[in-house]
């Protein structure tokens, strides 16, 4: 069916109003979108694909979203009533609600292993928000099984793709199913002794022979946890490594390790326990105060006070480190989001892409060192961008595409990469503590018109009418406002505020005495500031600052803006300082020119692509070896065979196969009933 986006224009205005300022801009993408949705239609309605319909649905909210992911259409209603939770409760209260509201029937009736089911799946794909393949293909299966004492209990089997979840989400999956098997009146989960072992077994073997977790946990805690455990946790087999102690055991379908179960169990359930345990108290659920006596886990390769080993030890040939941690002019961590960042997604200028030749794009995957997970690129062009130093010796910042495109063929090497915008709520998530921050446009602009009101009483009316204007001009648009040099300079002056951090230079990488060699090898030629650069180390520490120059011969050339800034920092037209006894740089400045400097380099960010190599073809696990493999009707194998003879009907994608030489399609999509007709499928 079309996409119309005249109707969903409507609908979206239902489901979230917009401001009307902001209609048109909505109305286009919407617009944008039928075209090339409609574009889609008409090329997969030719048969040369598997599918004759575009697979994405079209969504406008959660609720939507959870709708179509699980196929509850059945469930009539559902959708309106987990809207209603979503606008009235937290999003954890809304997953348990309607967990419990499928299995007690509200929607429907099924038995109970498919309310659970159902239950389960809808809660998971709620605190996901509908955006990861967990609540589908994470969660395998979830069924009843027996204890000891012939009661009842929940059991999930998780399956390789749970990891996208996130190790919280994970373990609150149990929760979910927990409080669901109880208003179910199933009973709790009663692990064997066999059991207990079986999980320390499998962690270890799983660690030395197949991969490390996100935490290393202790085989205590891992103990504890199973024991006390309100729901089975299980899983199928993801890596053909078996457990040699524990094996055949009744209630484990599999002697080989299964990956997605003991990353809920690592990662989630006992690397989490402590934010977990906070998340329940907030939640007022009982049954898991248990949760507080595990240790926890700690961070795998990292160590709080060695930046550099996070994450960053087994970089991989081919997979491109952008910034290791800590270091001197990498991604200085910013905070902050722009509208096409957010969670887990860091903001980095464009620029910078050019200049190094694309390693990254708009949605690569790199690792971060802090908060420490992993994230998207996006680009934002009102962070810092880049300073590069050119085959010529001079330094420049590049603020747009255009200038990177520039002088790309004349750099050298970029020696400041710029700003890593980072959201607050990624450190919130990942639960770290908050690094300071840089002085960066934002707070200079808050400090600004928190001082300003006393401007006008220290000013005559035409200074007044000129100082406003430029205050105006800032808190128009702070982010993007030009502002020269004399203004910059003025407004810190009277207002008594830190320098504008366009022209405050990363004095804080230079030491007092530094500072003051750079001010000795500096004077005033033709309105621009000459320096002697026959001393490398002068060159270098112009560099460390990050001070815009071009090179002519054995001097550095500061001009226009910069050379203004620099006068006035330096005090280049008085005496200089009495001694080299300050605390630092910025010390030394505020005593020559009576302006203060905002701290500019704070913490630096470690980036590294993760897993480019990885867009290849993904084979299932163990292999298919048939020509149509099937969903999880045929087994772990997928294979066809075994469902002929099923009352079922099982719907297969099979590609089109054309002739080169005659043009004969040889394959095409069908849908087969395996019951009735198995010799035509065996023929065909």
């Amino acid at each position: 069916m079309p996409f119309d986006a005249k109707s969903a224009w409507e609908r979206s205005r239902q489901l979230a109003p917009f401001p009307a300022h902001l209609n048109p801009y909505y109305e286009d993408i919407l617009s944008q979108y039928e075209a090339a949705y409609n574009i889609a239609e008409i090329g997969r309605s030719r048969g040369n694909d598997p599918n004759y319909n575009v697979e994405p649905r079209t969504v406008f909210d959660l609720a939507d979203r959870v709708n179509e992911m699980l196929g509850l259409d059945q469930f009539e209603g559902l959708a309106e009533r987990l809207r209603i939770l979503l606008n009235t409760t937290s999003k954890e209260k809304a997953a348990i609600s309607i967990s419990q509201e499928i299995a007690l029937g509200k929607f429907g009736r099924m038995d109970t292993t498919k309310a659970l089911e159902y239950g389960v799946r809808a809660g998971l794909a709620v605190i996901t928000d509908g955006v990861t393949v967990a609540p589908i293909q994470g969660i395998y299966t979830v069924s009843v099984k027996r204890n000891d004492d012939n009661s009842s209990y929940a059991s999930i089997s998780y399956a390789g793709p749970m990891r996208s979840a996130g190790g919280t989400e994970a373990a609150f999956s149990l929760v979910i199913a927990d409080l669901t098997a109880k208003k179910l009146g199933l009973s709790s989960y009663r692990a064997r002794e066999e059991e207990i072992g079986r999980y320390t077994e499998e962690l270890r073997i799983y660690e030395r022979e197949v991969g490390n977790f996100q935490y290393r946990v202790t085989d205590e805690d891992v103990r504890s946890a199973i024991s006390n455990l309100p729901v089975e946790i299980d899983g199928v087999e993801t890596d053909p490594v078996e457990v040699v102690v524990h094996r055949n055991l009744s209630r484990v379908g599999t002697d080989r390790v299964r990956g997605g179960a003991l990353r809920v169990l690592n990662d989630g359930v006992v690397g989490r326990a402590h934010k977990l345990e906070k998340k329940l108290a907030s939640l007022n659920v009982s049954g898991w105060e248990w949760l507080g006596q595990l240790g926890g886990g700690t961070q795998q390769s990292s160590n709080e006070t060695e930046h550099a080993g996070a994450h960053f030890e087994e970089v991989i040939s081919g997979r491109a480190v952008l910034s290791s941690p800590g270091r001197v002019g990498g991604f200085r961590l910013r905070y902050g989001r722009c509208f096409n960042t957010g969670l887990s997604t860091i903001g980095i200028h464009p620029a910078l892409a050019t200049l190094l030749d694309f390693p990254v794009v708009v949605g690569t995957q790199v690792k971060v060192d802090q908060p420490g997970k992993a994230a998207t690129i996006a680009f934002v062009d009102t962070v810092e961008g880049p300073t590069v130093l050119l085959r010529d010796g001079s330094v420049r910042r590049i603020d747009s595409i255009g200038q990177a495109e520039e002088v790309r063929d004349d750099l050298v090497k970029v020696i400041d990469l710029g700003d890593a915008l980072i959201s607050f709520g990624d450190f919130l998530e990942s639960n770290k503590n908050l690094p300071p921050s840089p002085y960066v446009v934002g707070w200079w602009a808050q400090d600004v018109e928190k001082a300003s009101h006393s401007l006008s009483k220290s000013l005559s009316s035409g200074e007044d009418r000129t100082h406003k204007e430029i205050l105006e001009r800032i808190a128009a648009d702070p982010l993007t406002a030009t502002i020269s040099a004399e203004e910059a300079l003025t407004l810190s002056k009277e207002l008594n505020v830190p320098l504008h951090p366009r022209f405050s230079y990363r004095f804080d990488r230079i030491s007092p005495s530094e500072l003051l060699e750079v001010r000795r090898s500096s004077h005033h030629e033709n309105d621009r500031i000459v320096i002697d650069i026959t001393s490398h180390h002068v060159k270098l520490l112009l560099e460390h600052m990050l001070l815009p120059h071009r090179v002519e011969g054995s001097v550095a050339l500061v001009e226009g803006d910069d050379s203004i800034i620099f006068t006035r920092l330096f005090a280049l037209d008085s005496a200089g300082p009495p001694s080299e006894d300050y605390k630092d740089a910025a010390d030394m400045i505020r005593d020559l020119s009576g302006i203060r400097i905002g701290r500019q380099t704070t913490t630096t960010v470690g980036v590294r692509v993760v897993r480019p190599e990885k867009a290849m073809l993904r084979h299932l696990k163990p292999p298919v070896h048939t020509l149509f493999p099937v969903g999880p009707g045929g087994g772990p194998s997928r294979n066809l065979l075994s469902v002929i003879g099923k009352e079922e009907t099982v719907e297969v994608d099979i590609v089109n196969l054309v002739c080169p030489s005659c043009g004969v399609r040889r394959t095409s999509i069908r849908r087969f009933d395996l019951a009735s007709a198995p010799e035509e499928l065996m023929m065909s």
